[in-house]
């Protein structure tokens, strides 16, 4: 429901793609954010769970920077 008053915020999310608890809903954000015309990414690790193992820390950082 405050997703508008967000939607200039650019977001990243980042989900196992074994995460049961958080996959569906994580595709349902972005899926919404996109609709609103905000900057979304979701990237999903295939063969992970909840606890993402083999997301570096070099990933996040190029992201954040292309956000610039």
């Amino acid at each position: 429901q405050k997703l508008p008053s967000l939607v200039n915020i650019p977001v990243a999310m980042f989900v196992g793609g074994e995460d049961t608890g958080w996959l569906q809903a994580m595709q349902d954000t972005e899926k919404e954010w996109t609709r609103l015309g905000g900057k979304v990414t979701l990237k999903v690790i295939p063969g992970e769970g909840h606890i993402l193992q083999s997301l570096t820390a070099r990933e996040l950082f190029d992201l954040l920077e292309s956000s610039r």
